[in-house]
């Protein structure tokens, strides 16, 4: 049997969730380890933000984890409001421009807390370096989350005249040196690093908290 189903077929029974909404995401080897992770959905419409992993050793679960939610309250699947009719709100309230990239998903604002059907977009504002994916409500048309995809290089530090560290911190953001490093310290040229947030743009994104807006560090 093959491990994507082994993942689905595990979800279903310990989370007692209907197969039709466990769906496959991804997953890979590396020696006797196998780890998959599958994603929650209704009616074919996915969860932003709920996701279960399996691990296994020599075909055997070993692990398993998970942020599926139970279907309480849940908004009907199909949006009173088009994907167009929240663009601009959205475009306002983040001050950028719609990039084409649009998908319907639900999102839990809570671990216990309502969850919204949204219209998930993404805004930009190239002149300001600015990036984001919204959740629009697609109900009310309201900013429910929002997540902000430019990772900013901070970092808490002990001043350099000071002592240690009972003598104080303070942040430093953007600390690089222009003429050595004018890609800054998370670009070599070839390989940028990412954030947390990347992750959660891929889709194994966790429990957000409610009407935030989250930075990529």
């Amino acid at each position: 049997m093959a491990v994507s189903i082994v993942s689905q077929l595990f979800s279903q029974f310990y989370l007692r969730i209907p197969a039709r909404d466990i769906h496959f995401q991804s997953g890979f080897k590396e020696g006797p380890g196998t780890f998959l992770y599958v994603r929650q959905s209704h009616i074919y419409v996915p969860f932003a933000n709920a996701a279960a992993n399996v691990a296994l050793h020599n075909n055997k679960i070993v692990a398993f984890g998970s942020s599926f939610v139970w279907l309480s309250a849940l908004p009907p699947s199909t949006p009173s409001l088009d994907v167009q009719s929240v663009i601009l709100s959205a475009e306002r309230a983040l001050n950028g421009t719609f990039n084409g990239h649009a998908t319907l998903e639900y999102l839990v604002t809570r671990p216990s807390g309502p969850i919204h059907l949204t219209h998930v977009v993404q805004i930009q504002n190239v002149d300001e370096g600015a990036w984001f994916e919204a959740y629009m409500d697609a109900h009310s048309g309201d900013l429910i989350h929002a997540i902000d995809f430019v990772a900013r290089a901070s970092y808490k530090v002990v001043p350099i005249w000071e002592r240690g560290l009972r003598n104080g911190q303070t942040t430093l953001e953007d600390p690089q040196d222009p003429f050595s490093s004018p890609l800054g310290w998370h670009d070599n040229g070839t390989v940028t690093t990412t954030s947390t947030e990347f992750v959660s743009f891929a889709r194994l994104a966790t429990t957000v908290p409610f009407r935030s807006i989250r930075r990529g560090v």
